[in-house]
């Protein structure tokens, strides 16, 4: 009999993380639309589920996605094309580092949390997306007030409006505290992914799992 119980290996990618990270940058379309960023809420869900380079990926995806929305959607209109790069730097980097910065805030987070509690289980998600959200906001921020001061957002222009976007991040960040959570937690537990996704363990250990031959394993 083998020494480890054949399970899935933590460091392969299967296409289960595939389709996962396929639903998710799916949703982003889907979510552009809204008048506020929802679409982070697929970008976070895969940072604080999957390693950060997943949520990299994802992050890129999403920069991709806002960039397009800005421009069909009139945000870029009356900008000279050598400004394109400036965009890309407002609509594309916050994004990337969303997928970052929320993927090691819920880790590590997570490792020094390391409770089982469902208080102490859910209190790193909220870490996750507050770090992701807090992020986007920020960049975005700053960068529309250096790069682009009279770009008119939600009726005023960056310069004089920042209070404006800042009270929307901070909107969002309430909201994406409320949904993410739970939502992270069912999803993944239902999915078997993030900290509940399968490990391989030695059959000396299968004996301490009361019969179950997996246990939950961070990413």
């Amino acid at each position: 009999m083998e020494n480890q119980i054949n399970q899935r290996s933590n460091k392969k990618i299967t296409s289960k993380d595939i389709a996962v990270c396929g639903i998710a940058v799916a949703l982003m379309f889907t979510l552009a639309w809204m008048p506020v960023a929802a679409f982070l809420i697929p970008v976070i869900f895969v940072a604080c589920n999957y390693k950060w380079k997943h949520g990299l990926i994802v992050g890129i995806f999403a920069g991709g996605v806002t960039l397009m929305f800005a421009f069909i959607g009139g945000a870029a209109s009356g900008n000279p094309p050598h400004l394109v790069a400036a965009l890309v730097i407002i609509f594309v980097v916050p994004r990337i580092l969303v997928g970052l910065f929320a993927s090691l805030g819920f880790w590590g987070s997570k490792k020094l949390i390391n409770g089982k509690s469902r208080v102490s289980r859910l209190l790193p998600y909220n870490i996750g997306a507050s770090v992701g959200v807090i992020t986007n906001t920020a960049l975005v921020v700053t960068a529309l007030i250096l790069l682009f001061p009279d770009m008119v957002i939600l009726g005023v222009t960056a310069r004089d409006g920042w209070w404006v976007l800042a009270l929307v991040g901070f909107a969002e960040l309430i909201v994406i505290n409320i949904l993410m959570p739970v939502l992270c937690f069912t999803v993944a537990k239902a999915l078997k992914i993030g900290e509940f996704k399968l490990k391989k363990i030695t059959i000396e250990e299968s004996d301490e799992c009361r019969g179950e031959h997996c246990e939950p394993e961070n990413t």
